[in-house]
């Protein structure tokens, strides 16, 4: 079996080189230096499935292009268990129905999708070149924007052709999640749209009102061949859509059509770096002055940087503006631009999404634990209600922070998620050391969490251990008897001891007196353990042989990292790995092999990094899904599980409590990586490595920042001077940054 997922995997590469280089050769002159850096994918055939094709989206509201849908964070219909994300109908799949198509690219640096196109009425007559552009603006994030621009790239002497360009829109069906009507909308050139969802997700809740605001689509284009002055540029036509709900205007409608007035007087500001469209395309670069690079393997790439623009195009900061506030929100499996598991939030969002973000763009991982703790309260309630103590977060969160799992050994027993939480709160201490926002956020949640968690701990009176009975881990295949739960899961009883330990920690930074019953369960948590083969069972039970659905056990050693020395460590990897469901989610494959680079056992790493994309992400556009077979499709969980493959397997890179720690390694067929921009402790240093060296680049340093040093296996320590490269010997022992 191993031997054809390796021929498999050989297979794929190959195949994705080959259709790298077949697609080159055609690609248009303007685009083709970013397919070769892998900053743009391009197509001659245009995908009419949307498992295929790509989504444009700013963290405020997205759509995936050409579908009859758009969406707007935080608005969800129905009741409790039935919350999903509330669809919109698209105001923006707009097509030129009597042209040809001729190539269409998603230029992922400038968060754009073109499609172009050709029209000629006959032989002798003018060439008529159509490019279309789709974009959700990066800073007026109420906007989606179609622009469509015209050449006459030919024509006749003294022509007097009229062209006439057919455009429509796919609308769709009326939503079945918002009543909208048409209302009198207070622009010209605009039509507008109000309604509110039909459900509210709990009974004290209001139900959520929508306003759009989007121009008049007319059935065509028509101009004078003859009258047009290629001198002057290409003609332009801006339809654009604004969304306003009333999670952030009082006045929906007439606030949505002033962004759309705002946007519209944009479009023709002077000089053109200025307006609309640049604005757009800064605050991209300002986004992607963070990110990932990688040599010698354009498919890897690809898959990098359209994984970091997914994730990127579902999420944005917090934003503050009294006319405009956007509050935060966390990220759901199958991004803003669909519907996937309803749109709710799991513990995809800390474990698989929020690393990235941490390390590389710490402003938006504020905002998934940040939502968190705007949704205390519910989660306090659901731990009174099942009758314990502190917080407990729910394994489904849409808008109220209520459960809203409509799968009851999920609500009831995946408590994992509020240990994942907990992780993700002291990560995000430790890479920024922020101590008001310890104080304000991280303590009220890591504490509530400790609460949580010494109150559900169960003394063994025998062996005077501790152990969380009756649970769901992340393998949902072993949720016991009749959905009774597991008892002492071996990833919830070590997360657990994490968050406790932490807990404790944090404590003592501000201050504040721990109870002692936090130290007495971590000291004594009990952990599923078979002396005999050294290994981990998943839990206290569990029968060898038993599949699984994704990883669960192989957690332990990252991102937990329980200690275990390296026979223990391969053994739950070469066990887990036969057993484990090879239809299950895609994140699974990125830990196997971050575990096996761990180990130097680089052959078998690089099978399962291979097999954590290439069978999950689908051609032209590298659009994620969740199993070889379908399931949630722009699953960002896969994508978040792969780029850890990047950063924490090949990278080497672990968050410790006083440094960021270095052992990278190639991926095969690689010649460099270059991390931007890391952040840490509110410094953003560039990371360098080949097959002999790192290095280290402060680019910026804020004031107030500390000073940061490098410390090599040897110990011997260098100071990060802004703008000059550190660099040290590769070494079998980590290279850290730190204070």
């Amino acid at each position: 079996m191993a031997r054809v997922h390796l021929l498999v995997t050989a297979l794929l590469a190959v195949v994705l080189g080959l259709l790298s280089t077949a697609v080159i050769a055609q690609v248009p002159p303007d685009w083709r230096a970013g397919v070769e850096q892998g900053n743009i994918l391009f197509t001659l055939d245009e995908p009419l499935d949307p498992l295929r094709m790509t989504y444009v989206g700013n963290g405020y509201a997205a759509t995936v292009v050409t579908t009859d849908t758009m969406y707007a964070v935080g608005v969800f219909n129905g009741f409790n268990s039935s919350s999903t994300r509330a669809r919109i109908p698209s105001t923006v799949a707009i097509s030129v129905t009597n042209a040809e198509h001729t190539g269409s690219a998603l230029d992922m640096v400038n968060g754009v999708y073109y499609r172009r196109s050709r029209y000629q009425q006959c032989l002798a007559c003018a060439v008529i070149d159509i490019e279309q552009k789709w974009y959700a603006h990066r800073s007026l994030a109420s906007l989606l924007v179609h622009e469509i621009q015209v050449n006459v790239t030919s024509r006749p002497a003294n022509s007097t052709e009229v062209v006439t360009l057919s455009l429509s829109n796919n609308q769709g069906a009326n939503s079945k999640d918002i009543g909208f009507s048409t209302v009198t909308a207070p622009v010209h050139g605009a039509t507008a749209w109000h309604g509110q969802v039909f459900a509210a997700e709990e009974s004290d809740s209001l139900p959520q009102q929508v306003a759009v605001c989007f121009s008049t689509l007319p059935q065509s284009i028509s101009f004078h061949v003859g009258k047009v002055d290629p001198s002057k540029g290409p003609l332009k036509y801006y339809y654009l859509t604004a969304i306003r709900t009333s999670l952030d205007s009082p006045n929906s409608v007439v606030d949505a059509c002033n962004d759309w007035t705002t946007g519209n007087q944009l479009t023709t500001v002077r000089p053109p770096q200025q307006d609309l469209f640049a604005l757009h395309v800064a605050e991209w670069d300002r986004v992607w002055r963070s990110g990932i690079e990688v040599g010698g393997r354009l498919e890897l790439a690809r898959a990098i940087n359209s994984s970091l623009y997914y994730l990127l195009s579902s999420v944005r900061p917090v934003q503050t503006d009294a006319k405009f506030p956007i509050a935060a929100y966390s990220l759901s499996p199958g991004s803003l631009s669909t519907d996937g598991y309803n749109g709710h939030s799991f513990w995809d969002a800390e474990t698989w999404m929020y690393p990235s973000l941490l390390l590389f763009h710490p402003q938006l991982a504020y905002n998934v634990l940040d939502y968190r703790y705007q949704r205390i309260q519910p989660a306090r309630a659901k731990a009174t209600a099942y009758g314990y103590q502190g917080t407990m977060f729910p394994w489904e969160s849409a808008f109220t922070g209520y459960e809203v799992c409509p799968w009851a050994p999920g609500s009831q027993r995946e408590q994992h998620i509020t240990g994942d939480i907990g992780l993700a709160v002291s990560q995000y201490w430790r890479v920024t050391k922020d101590t008001e926002w310890l104080k304000t956020v991280g303590f009220p949640l890591i504490s509530g969490i400790a609460q949580f968690w010494s109150s559900r701990a169960t003394l063994n009176k025998t062996t005077g251990l501790y152990g969380i009975l009756g649970v769901v881990g992340p393998d949902e295949y072993a949720t016991g008897i009749d959905g009774s739960g597991i008892n002492d899961n071996a990833y919830t009883n070590a997360i657990v001891v994490d968050c406790l330990n932490f807990a404790i920690e944090a404590a003592g930074i501000l201050g504040a007196v721990p109870p002692a019953q936090w130290k007495t369960v971590a000291n004594n948590m009990f952990y599923p353990f078979d002396y005999q083969l050294q290994y981990h069972p998943e839990y206290q039970g569990y029968v060898r042989g038993q599949t699984i659905k994704q990883a669960d056990t192989i957690m332990l050693g990252y991102p937990i990292m329980y200690p275990m020395n390296a026979t223990v460590r391969r053994n739950d990897l070469e066990y887990y790995q036969t057993v484990t469901d090879l239809n299950g989610p895609a994140m699974t494959w990125g830990m196997l092999s971050l575990g096996y680079v761990e180990l130097q056992d680089y052959s078998t790493a690089a099978k399962y990094f291979n097999q954590s994309y290439q069978y999950n992400i689908n051609l032209p556009f590298f659009a994620w899904m969740e199993t070889p077979n379908g399931g949630c499709n722009h699953f960002l969980t896969g994508a978040g599980g792969f780029l850890q493959g990047v950063w924490a397997g090949y990278g080497g890179v672990r968050i410790n409590s006083n440094s960021l720690s270095f052992t990278p390694h190639l991926p095969e067929g690689t010649t460099y990586i270059k991390y931007r921009q890391m952040n840490y402790l509110g410094n953003k240093v560039t990371v360098f490595y080949n097959a002999s060296l790192i290095s280290f680049t402060l680019d910026e340093t804020p004031n107030g920042a500390p000073a940061l040093v490098i410390v090599d296996s040897k110990g011997t320590k260098q100071r990060l001077v802004l703008n000059k490269a550190v660099s040290v010997r590769l070494a079998s022992t980590p290279t850290t940054i730190q204070l």
